[in-house]
């Protein structure tokens, strides 16, 4: 078996060193009752939620990020039933002030990352289980929080089981609900998964410098020393 060079080992270490890691946030605050929207009932409800910037930044994200997935806390365990559409949006929306005419809520368009007609899916029931989840890593959404714009989620359920609450958080300063009835300063406790972004996403300026520099360093030294060994050993 062949030796792995020490040089070698040195660009790996490196650049693992160097790599952004997946990551979560949750929804600060404690959870305090729970709340229907928009998995109860027997309604269609289309349910919108604007998350503040510094959720992410205050986690440590300084760039770019692709957002992977969502998880909710519901009450019920057992198999939960729905048509699901989950769509993202990078908003100028403030946290505490969403219009219930939904759609002024948001810039741009939305961008469609989870729909499921037929969704079905066990779940184990209690607070903080974050048991309800739906992900979409093969349609991630990007979002740069340090441009200070909120994300916000909207989403449209149909066809639902009966009976599924959520927990819910308090006024926190940092997530806000409407839907086209009413708007608080309340929302649902949640999970949002996230990766570094494809391309774009990249350390902080000094770290990445950093590792650049070592990066180059131990490629030279490298090189350097396999030229070294290649020369011819001079005789006596």
């Amino acid at each position: 078996m062949r030796k792995l060079q020490p040089g070698l080992v040195v660009l790996v270490l490196l650049w693992a060193a160097c790599q952004v890691e997946a990551g979560f946030v949750v929804t600060p605050g404690p959870s305090v009752s729970l709340n229907v929207l928009p998995f109860g009932g027997t309604d269609d409800v289309r349910y919108q939620q604007v998350y503040a910037a510094s959720l992410f930044t205050d986690a440590g994200v300084t760039g770019p990020i692709e957002i992977t997935g969502f998880g909710f806390s519901p009450n019920n365990s057992g198999t939960y039933t729905a048509d699901v559409a989950i769509r993202l949006n990078q908003t100028t929306a403030s946290v505490g002030a969403l219009s219930t005419t939904l759609d002024d809520n948001i810039n741009g368009s939305l961008t469609t990352v989870f729909h499921d007609p037929s969704f079905s899916l066990d779940v184990i029931g209690g607070d903080l289980t974050y048991t309800l989840r739906f992900g979409f890593s093969s349609s991630p959404f990007l979002y740069d929080p340090t441009t200070g714009q909120n994300l916000l989620l909207d989403m449209v359920v149909r066809d639902k089981t009966d009976g599924w609450a959520v927990w819910r958080g308090g006024d926190t300063g940092v997530t806000s609900r409407a839907t086209d009835g009413f708007s608080d300063r309340l929302g649902l406790r949640t999970l949002i998964e996230f990766q570094p972004a494809s391309v774009t996403a990249v350390p902080e300026p000094s770290s990445l410098i950093l590792c650049l520099t070592g990066l180059v360093s131990a490629s030279i030294g490298y090189g350097w020393r396999r030229r070294r060994s290649a020369l011819p050993v001079p005789q006596e």
